[in-house]
């Protein structure tokens, strides 16, 4: 399974911009910081992301398969994208999801994403 940032290249780094080739054969276009982006200029042809990140997960004692570790990656990003009160639809954009429900599977993983409902709910302002 191909890991979409084990494929970015200094040269997809613009403008605190990252262009990202997904599973669909689509770019896009994700915000980045310009730390990120100083870091990925500096590091990108030096070090392969891929190993780097088996390397410390070998280090910290976690076993994962290929699969498994780029898909760590996704999950814990939306996952914290989500507990942060990140919108659902821009994280169905940003993971390149072609549909919502795929995204909602992220969703369950905040403890109070639903209690929005109550705190936004327009019939009690």
């Amino acid at each position: 399974m191909a890991c979409e940032a084990c494929n970015v290249k200094v040269k997809d780094v613009n403008n605190n911009q990252i262009n990202v080739l997904g599973k669909n054969g689509k770019i896009r276009y994700l915000s980045i910081t310009s730390e990120l982006a100083k870091e990925i200029k500096e590091k990108a042809s030096f070090r392969d992301p891929y190993n780097v990140f088996k390397e410390i997960l070998h280090e910290l004692g976690l076993k994962k398969n290929d699969f498994q570790l780029t898909h760590l990656l996704r999950h814990t990003f939306s996952s914290h994208y989500v507990m942060n009160g990140g919108n659902i639809l821009a994280l169905q954009k940003i993971l390149d999801h072609s549909t919502l429900n795929m995204t909602m599977r992220y969703a369950h993983l905040s403890p109070n994403h639903l209690q929005d409902m109550t705190s936004l709910n327009p019939i009690d302002f």
